[in-house]
C-alpha cells in the first residue's frame, strides 16, 4: 500500500508512512472500542426490548458488527476524500517527500476493501460480545454498572499510551537525528565548488580553457564519474578473491579540486606515464586489501593490474542512508571526461556560477547548461530526513491526541458511574486530594505500567529502526526518553482535569439527587 502512495523512490518515507498508518489505525481501534462501550449506556433499552421480544445474542452480535462495518465504510470514504484533496497534497508541500497517489492500481482497492472489513470486525468484535451479553432483567432493573470491572478497556488504554510513548520518542529522536546529520562531514570539502555534467571531452577542454582565465577560479578538474552523482562498478581480483567494488575515474587534479584528504602515499601525477596503472583507495578499501598497510598492494580489474599509491580518508559518495563502501579511484583518460568541476575563491560562488553559465552560453548556445553547486548535491537527502522528522512529530501529536481522547472517555465514564460514591465521600468531608486520588489511582497505575513497558520497548524499536535506516545516526541516549515520559505525563494530567473538576464543583446534594 505504501508503495502505491509514495512510489519506489524513498524506502524511508514508505517505512515512516507505514508506521504512522499502523499507529493511528491501532489507536483509533482502541479508542472506538472504549467509546462503543461507553455509548452502550444509550442503547440499553433497545437491547433489553430486543431480548424480551425474542432477539438472540447472535442476532445482536451480527447487528452490531454490521453497523460497525458500515460505519467503517463511511469513515473510509470520508477519510479517502480528505486524504486525497487535503492531506496528501498538504503533507507533500509541507514535508517535501514526494507523495503521489495512484488510483489505477487494483491492489489499492483490494487493500481498502480488506481494510474496511478487517477494521470493522476487529473494532466491533469486543463491544458486540460485551454489550450483547447484558441480561434484559438487569437492564430494566438498572443493575448494570459501566466503567468498574471492564478490565479490557484499561488494557486498551495501556496499549494506547505505550504506542503514544513510542511515537513521541520517535518524534524526538528523528528531530535530533536531522540536526545531527546536518552537521556531519561529507568526507570532502563540498563548499565553493561548481560542477556540471558536460558529457563531451572536447567541450570540457573548451570550458576549462575559458574558465582558466577567470581570476575567481582556484582549481579545475574533469572526470568520468563524480562525487554524489555516479560511480563505476568493477570486479577486482585480490589473491584469488573477487570483489564487486565501486570506483571513480578522475583526472589528476580532482583530489585537490574536491578537497579529498590524502592520509598516506601520494596523489596522481599526470606526468608519470604509468600512473594510469596506479590507483588511490579509501580507508575501507585499504583495510580490505591489507589491514596492515595497503600501499604497494596490487589487484586486477578488466585484465589490468593496478597498484595502490595513495590512501584517502573515507568520504560519502551517496547519502547517510548508505554505509561508506570500499572504493578505488583511477586516473581518467581524456576521452573519458564527462563531468567538469571547479573550486572558486571564498565569497564568489554565486558570481562564479553566473560567469560559468555565461561562458557556457557563449561556447555552446544550443546546449542547455547543467551546472549546480556541489554543496546542493545532497539536498534531496536532507529534504527527505527533514520530512521524515516532521512526519514523526505529526504522528506523535496524533497518537497523544487519540490516547488523551480515550483517557478522557474512560475517566468521564468512571466519574459518571460513581457520582453517588463521590457525593457521599464529599458529604463525609473528603478533601480535594482524597477525591483526586480515588478517581485517578487506577489510571495512574495503568499509565505507570505503560511507561515501564513502553520505555524499553521504544528503545529497542528505535535502535533497530535507526540502525536499519541510517548508516550514521545520532547516538541513542536516555534523555529523549525522559523528555517523552514528561510529555506523556503532562498530557495525561491536562486530560483528566475537566472530569475531575466536574466532581469537585458538583455539590453532594446534586449528586445524590441525580442518583
Amino acid at each position: 500500500m505504501s508503495s502505491v502512495l509514495t512510489g519506489e523512490g524513498d524506502s524511508v518515507a514508505r517505512m515512516v508512512l507505514t508506521v504512522i498508518a499502523s499507529f493511528v489505525l491501532v489507536l483509533a481501534v482502541f479508542n472506538y472500542i472504549n467509546i462503543a462501550i461507553v455509548s452502550a449506556t444509550k442503547r440499553l433499552k433497545e437491547i433489553g426490548v430486543r431480548k424480551v421480544m425474542g432477539g438472540t445474542r447472535k442476532a445482536l452480535i451480527f447487528q452490531f458488527l454490521t453497523e460497525n462495518v458500515v460505519l467503517t465504510l463511511f469513515a473510509l470514504i470520508l477519510g479517502f476524500v480528505i486524504a486525497v484533496t487535503m492531506l496528501i497534497p498538504g503533507f507533500d508541500k509541507l514535508f517535501d517527500i514526494g507523495l503521489d497517489f495512484h488510483y489505477n492500481q487494483p491492489q489499492l482497492w483490494l487493500f481498502l476493501f480488506v481494510l474496511v472489513v478487517f477494521t470493522g470486525l476487529l473494532s466491533g468484535a469486543y463491544p458486540a460480545l460485551y454489550i450483547s451479553n447484558f441480561s434484559a432483567v438487569n437492564i430494566f432493573r438498572g443493575r448494570l454498572k459501566f466503567g468498574g470491572k471492564n478490565r479490557l478497556t484499561k488494557v486498551f488504554l495501556t496499549f494506547q499510551y505505550i504506542l503514544a510513548l513510542i511515537a513521541v520518542v520517535g518524534g524526538i529522536l528523528f528531530t535530533l537525528n536531522t540536526n545531527y546529520q546536518n552537521g556531519l562531514s561529507w568526507g570532502y570539502n563540498q563548499n565553493n565548488v561548481i560542477s556540471a555534467f558536460v558529457n563531451d571531452e572536447a567541450e570540457i577542454k573548451q570550458l576549462m580553457n575559458a574558465m582558466s582565465r577567470n581570476p575567481k577560479v582556484e582549481e579545475m578538474s574533469a572526470s568520468y564519474t563524480h562525487l554524489n552523482r555516479s560511480t563505476s562498478s568493477k570486479i577486482i581480483e585480490v589473491i584469488d578473491k573477487k570483489y564487486d567494488i565501486p570506483s571513480m575515474i578522475v583526472d589528476a587534479n580532482y583530489i585537490n579540486t574536491m578537497g579529498l584528504k590524502l592520509i598516506e602515499g601520494r596523489e596522481f601525477d599526470k606526468a608519470r606515464e604509468n600512473d594510469y596503472q596506479n590507483v588511490l583507495v579509501n580507508e575501507k578499501m585499504a583495510k580490505l586489501l591489507n589491514p596492515e598497510g595497503a600501499l604497494g598492494m596490487q589487484f586486477k580489474s578488466d585484465s589490468l593490474n593496478y597498484t595502490v599509491v595513495g590512501v584517502l580518508e573515507d568520504f560519502h559518495q551517496w547519502s547517510f542512508f548508505d554505509p561508506i563502501e570500499p572504493m578505488f579511484i583511477r586516473l581518467a583518460k581524456e576521452d573519458e571526461y564527462r563531468y567538469f568541476s571547479m573550486r572558486v575563491t571564498e565569497g564568489t560562488l554565486q558570481t562564479s556560477f553566473e560567469d560559468m553559465k555565461s561562458t557556457w552560453s557563449e561556447l555552446f548556445p544550443e546546449k542547455p547548461f547543467d551546472g549546480y553547486y556541489q554543496e546542493t548535491s545532497l539536498d534531496w537527502y536532507f529534504r527527505n530526513i527533514q520530512g521524515h522528522s516532521k512526519l514523526m512529530q505529526s504522528v506523535a501529536a496524533i497518537c497523544i491526541l487519540l490516547s488523551c481522547l480515550g483517557l478522557y472517555g474512560l475517566v468521564s465514564l468512571n466519574v459518571a458511574s460513581r457520582v453517588k460514591e463521590f457525593s457521599i465521600r464529599k458529604a463525609l468531608g473528603a478533601g480535594v486530594k482524597n477525591l483526586v486520588y480515588v478517581i485517578n489511582r487506577q489510571f495512574a497505575l495503568f499509565l505507570g505500567i505503560a511507561l515501564i513497558l513502553g520505555t524499553p520497548l521504544s528503545y529497542l524499536l528505535m535502535t533497530g529502526l535507526f540502525d536499519t535506516v541510517y548508516a550514521l545516526h545520532i547516538p541513542i541516549t536516555w534523555m529523549p526518553f525522559f523528555i517523552a515520559l514528561a510529555i506523556v505525563v503532562v498530557m495525561v494530567g491536562i486530560t483528566i482535569l475537566s472530569p475531575v473538576r466536574k466532581v469537585m464543583t458538583t455539590s453532594p446534594t446534586e449528586g445524590l439527587r441525580s442518583e
